[in-house]
């Protein structure tokens, strides 16, 4: 399933933005890597990069930007009421928002903007 919806993913980057994906880089785990993400690699000629299984400081920009979505999701869903079945759209909503807000880390520019290397 994660590898259907990755494909999914690369397929879309590319045809969408013209942007090829040459790597990605994951958590070693084992339960992670199998037969079909192998195929995956195959199919659109990407390089998969696994770190050491269990080790998520050596992935730490995206284990610190997961952690800060969740807690905007929590947040969100504690101080609104929202229904905890709802924590889908909630957090659709969060990933949406933080990729179309401008951050110092990236010189003002959105995430969005700087992966599309364009200002909109």
């Amino acid at each position: 399933m994660a590898s259907e919806l990755l494909g999914q993913l690369i397929s879309k980057i590319r045809t969408q933005y013209g942007i090829r994906v040459y790597a990605i880089q994951m958590d070693g785990s084992s339960e992670l890597y199998g037969a079909s993400l192998k195929n995956l690699e195959y199919a659109h000629g990407i390089k998969i990069i696994k770190t050491t299984p269990y080790t998520p400081e050596f992935n730490g920009v995206a284990e610190r930007s997961n952690r800060i979505i969740f807690d905007k999701v929590r947040a969100t869903m504690e101080s609104e009421r929202i229904p905890i079945e709802l924590w889908p759209l909630v957090l659709e909503d969060m990933v949406r928002k933080t990729n179309v807000t401008a951050t110092r880390a990236i010189d003002g520019l959105t995430p969005m903007e700087s992966f599309l290397n364009e200002a909109f």
